[in-house]
């Protein structure tokens, strides 16, 4: 699976919803390791990169876990922030946290005019 990257520090790859970086995508590379998952990736990226009212920054802590900011693009919207957690870093694909990204996003988006 390749994920684009530059030496930006954040880059938009997936249309307007996913915002990651070098980082990132070195972990989903990393961890995602069958092909099911990566059509689940490919399919969740496309989904919320149609997704004009919010934007789901990802980054990494230190332990390589996952970690998201969700915000509207509206100056004063909707603001969060998520961790995936260490024993589901360990033992569950990031597929699952970034599918729960995207049902936040999308019940979110739903309240934003």
């Amino acid at each position: 699976m390749k994920i684009n990257s530059t030496q930006n520090h954040y880059q938009q790859n997936f249309g307007m919803a996913f915002i990651t970086n070098a980082k990132v995508n070195k972990v989903l590379q990393s961890r995602i390791k069958t092909p099911e998952d990566t059509v689940k990736l490919i399919k969740i990226f496309e989904k919320e990169g149609k997704n004009t009212k919010l934007n789901i920054e990802l980054f990494c802590n230190e332990s390589n876990n996952l970690s998201a900011k969700i915000s509207s693009n509206n100056p004063g919207g909707f603001e969060a922030t998520y961790d995936e957690g260490l024993m589901a870093s360990r033992f569950r694909s990031p597929i699952y946290f970034l599918e729960k990204l995207s049902k936040i996003a999308d019940k979110q988006s739903k309240y934003i005019k």
